[in-house]
Order: structure tokens, then sequence, then C-alpha cells
């Protein structure tokens, strides 16, 4: 059984600050006040060292919050590949960014850019 998370402390980096804050101020623009506080306290444990997928808290905070899906978007790697974008958490903080193949076809180790992301949604719609 894989292990849901490897504990890590460290701030955010750019491109993970850069999505988050595109993300709310679309979608969950409450959360906007609190993002300059958060930091990484978790990695994914799928045990690909290369995954984005990170757990969210704030400082000196190292517990993980299980969260449910607060934002649901898709972006397109750079292999052209489809690749979900969420962010779980509660209605006090986001606690999880998380990325995964959408058809399974790529192992995902990067951040889809910004200018890719559409609402899960509209996927399932076309």
């Amino acid at each position: 059984m894989m292990k849901y998370s490897k504990p890590i402390n460290r701030k955010l980096k750019a491109k993970e600050y850069n999505l988050l804050e595109h993300l709310f101020k679309l979608e969950a623009k409450h959360f906007l006040k609190t993002l300059p506080e958060l930091v990484v306290i978790g990695r994914c444990g799928c045990g690909d060292d290369l995954c984005p997928t990170i757990q969210l808290g704030f400082s000196g905070q190292t517990e993980i919050i299980y969260g449910e899906i607060l934002i649901d978007y898709f972006g397109i790697s750079n292999k052209g590949n489809l690749i979900g974008v969420s962010v779980l958490g509660n209605k006090n903080q986001p606690t999880e960014l998380e990325f995964w193949s959408i058809d399974g076809v790529e192992d995902v180790s990067e951040i889809p850019d910004i200018d890719t992301l559409k609402p899960l949604s509209k996927l399932m719609m076309d």
C-alpha cells in the first residue's frame, strides 16, 4: 500500500505559488489572503520523486489535513497530454495541490502552464 504523503517543510516554489494564486483568483478568492502564509508540509507518496503533488499547511503545521476537491481544472503538459489539477481543502484552508494524468498516458512530473488551464467540467462537456 502506498504511503499517502512524505513529510517535508519548505516554502512554495514560484510556479506553485503562481498556479495557486491564479486558481484562487478564479474560483476561491477567500483563499488569496492566506496564500502568503501557505507552506509545503508534505509531498506525494507515490514513489515518483518528480511528482509535483504537494500537501499544504501553515508555518509550524505538521499534520496533514485531508480535504475535499474545491477546485478541479486540467492543463496540457509539454508533451501535449491532459493533466488534472485539483486543489483540495476545507472551508478554512487549501490542503493539497494535486496533479494526475487524465488519460493515463503520462507520468506527471511537471506543473502545466497556467495558460493551458481550463475547468475540468469543460473537458467533460466536449
